[in-house]
């Protein structure tokens, strides 16, 4: 029986540190994410009576002004300056028509308008002298009035090839396009205001006494496209007669527009018609849950179920009551809001006894 020759130390060395290395490359890693902290805050509860009686309506948001823009003059049009959603300043350059016969019209009338008064300081000269008659001069004088009048036109078609904005707004559709022809009067271009915008919705009715309170009643306005966002809102008017198809009223209110929303027409919107009610139920909101104020309308931080935090647009009384935008129930940052951020997940904190 032959002996096995005896691996030399050098290689069995080697080997081990092969295994190992294996070894070493087979273990993973276990990383574990670090868990979102809950911030502290204190949370207080919506209570059931604010002391107002509320009603809501679905809505529409309409332009508050808007109009259907022509030329004054016809002609060819040289170039449409504005696409279709485009914001613009009241006395922009919306659209122009080709210049050139308008030109010619005002260099032909300002030629005819040199001619009559050249004739007329010749007629007054000769008349002067005894060489004509008081008549004479006064067609001399009659020809220089209508010719200034004639070129004083010529001058306003020409400014008429211009088409300006009457205020600001938006462009809303263009009915033309460039080098074609239009005529006189007939729609380029329609614009719509955005600064102040109309709430439309159709009052029922059995609500038509809310009118005669409009006086005393608080209007506000929720938006389907911009969840938090709410707007105080004004009475415009309202139809005398209710509708004899759908039996309601139709009433407007107007909005400001806040620059950062979007907000056009057409949207849908949400109308809350708030009264007070016998009795003074008030709720005032705490001084440190406002994290925003913009006159009458506030953002506070409401703690949603799964406790993260969402802003809401509240409206309150001109005392500082809570008059709409929360329901009963909701649950509401009470203190140091202007430290949280939206999303930020928190929890309620409650004192601690002490001995």
């Amino acid at each position: 029986m032959m002996d096995r020759p005896t691996p030399h130390p050098t290689v069995m060395l080697a080997t081990l540190l092969a295994g190992a290395l294996t070894l070493s490359g087979c273990t993973e890693v276990q990383s574990f994410p670090a868990e979102e902290s809950e911030k502290p805050v204190k949370i207080l509860e919506v209570p059931q009576a604010q002391g107002t009686l509320s009603h809501r309506f679905s809505a529409q948001i309409e332009a508050s002004n808007r109009a259907q823009l022509a030329f004054r003059v016809g002609g060819q049009i040289d170039q449409i300056d504005v696409r279709m959603g485009e914001t613009v300043k009241q006395g922009q350059v919306l659209a122009t028509l080709d210049p050139t016969d308008y030109l010619i019209a005002v260099e032909a009338r300002q030629a005819e308008f040199e001619l009559a008064n050249v004739r007329l300081q010749r007629t007054e000269r000769l008349f002067a002298e005894q060489l004509t008659s008081e008549d004479q001069r006064d067609r001399a004088q009659t020809e220089l009035t209508v010719a200034q009048a004639r070129l004083e036109q010529a001058k306003t078609d020409l400014a008429y090839t211009h088409l300006v904005a009457p205020f600001d707004g938006a462009v809303s559709l263009t009915h033309k396009r460039a080098f074609e022809v239009v005529g006189a009067n007939e729609p380029v271009i329609n614009l719509q205001g955005d600064r102040v915008l109309d709430i439309a919705f159709n009052l029922p009715s059995q609500y038509a006494r809310l009118l005669s309170q409009a006086d005393q009643a608080q209007f506000s306005a929720r938006f389907a496209d911009r969840p938090g966002l709410q707007l105080s809102a004004r009475f415009k008017e309202s139809d005398a007669q209710p509708d004899r198809d759908t039996n309601s009223f139709r009433v407007i209110l107007s909005v400001d527009r806040p620059e950062a929303e979007n907000l056009l027409p057409g949207m849908a919107a949400e109308v809350t018609i708030s009264l007070p009610q016998d009795g003074d139920n008030a709720w005032f909101l705490p001084a440190e849950a406002i994290v925003a104020r913009d006159g009458q309308r506030v953002t506070v931080w409401q703690v949603d179920e799964g406790d993260r935090l969402i802003p809401l647009d509240l409206i309150l009384d001109n005392r500082g009551a809570v008059l709409s935008g929360v329901e009963p129930g909701t649950r509401l940052v009470a203190a140091g809001a202007d430290e949280l951020e939206a999303g930020q997940r928190v929890r309620h904190w409650v004192r601690e006894g002490g001995l």
